[in-house]
């Protein structure tokens, strides 16, 4: 009242500025408002609200949540089952194929397997990602909406989630693997100085001038040579009555031969193949422990000065029992 009453200058010069100031606030306030809209409306929803609480205009729906859920946990069961079936078959193959030879432990082999499943994962994570946009999209987040804990919460079951059931799912590479067959091929190459050890004990006792273990290729229906005196080759036979060692593995039954080129099963292709002339033989079944009617390799002894005779029957009779002993271990 009185700055309208009154019309000197001084009153006039406030009056002006208050009218500047007002509206320089209100140029700010639009500025701000058209600049910083998520800020300010998250800061106006703090304010209006008691602490703790959060606005029903800033809390996502349950449907969002639930498809944010989905979003999260999808690509991440396919890098699960990518993950855990690269490591699971990587690591199998370098036991296999290096784990035997190099004597490595299995679990050295599953290290490298999942050195190389963290590769692919580098990788191809991308395009595991960016193939689970093709199902669900994400949904959209305000700043606000995407700072709340309900909204992280559920980012994060729904990741922890999915990779566990991806690596679940991975898995299941275990049902189609031989998971024995390993440990098998690295018992026989442990067996190899026994078997070597066997022989030439064997040859030592018994004068035989060379000697052989057969073993079984059910497969394949052959018996082959796993030590072998006098060849670095792999001898192979059929487990059939065409060969003295494989009328052994058949009839279960010790065969002596005091003349080799006399008797119509023995083979003369393997002294070709060897260079060495067999003159007699003496062909020995090795029965499971488990089952003795079960024939699980064959001890052959070539060329004794003097012919093989009952004796050496029961000297070969307790090396065959050791040999049992050892090859139980890989049956």
């Amino acid at each position: 009242i009185l700055a309208q009453s009154c019309q000197c200058s001084s009153c006039e010069a406030d009056s002006t500025k208050q009218h500047l100031k007002a509206t320089m606030m209100k140029r700010f306030v639009r500025q701000a408002v058209s600049r910083y809209p998520l800020q300010l409306r998250g800061r106006a929803d703090q304010l209006r609200n008691a602490p703790g609480q959060v606005s029903a205009d800033l809390r996502p729906s349950t449907n969002v949540l639930c498809k944010h859920f989905a979003c999260c946990a999808l690509p991440m069961v396919g890098f699960g089952l990518m993950d855990n079936t690269i490591l699971i078959r990587a690591g199998d193959a370098i036991d296999r194929y290096f784990g035997v030879d190099l004597k490595m432990p299995s679990i050295v082999a599953a290290a490298w397997g999942q050195v190389v499943s963290d590769f692919c994962g580098v990788c191809f994570g991308g395009c595991v990602e960016a193939a689970s946009r093709y199902f669900v999209m994400p949904p959209v987040f305000t700043e606000s909406q995407a700072a709340l804990r309900i909204t992280q919460m559920v980012g994060i079951s729904g990741a922890a989630i999915g990779v566990v059931i991806g690596c679940l799912l991975g898995m299941l590479n275990l049902l189609s693997m031989d998971l024995e067959e390993v440990e098998r091929l690295k018992r026989f190459a442990e067996l190899q100085e026994v078997f070597q050890v066997v022989i030439q004990s064997a040859r030592e006792n018994i004068g035989a001038q060379m000697g052989s273990v057969f073993l079984v290729d059910e497969e394949k229906r052959e018996l082959w040579s796993h030590v072998a005196t006098g060849t670095s080759s792999t001898i192979r036979l059929p487990i059939s009555q065409s060969s003295i060692t494989g009328s052994a593995f058949v009839e279960n039954q010790p065969i002596i031969v005091p003349d080799a080129y006399a008797d119509p099963r023995f083979n003369p292709a393997i002294d070709l193949e060897t260079g060495c002339r067999t003159k007699n033989i003496m062909a020995f079944p090795v029965t499971s422990l488990k089952d003795s009617s079960k024939v699980i390799a064959v001890v052959s002894l070539l060329n004794k000065e003097d012919g093989f005779s009952d004796a050496d029957q029961a000297a070969i009779r307790m090396i065959s029992i050791h040999l049992s002993l050892f090859l139980s271990k890989c049956e």
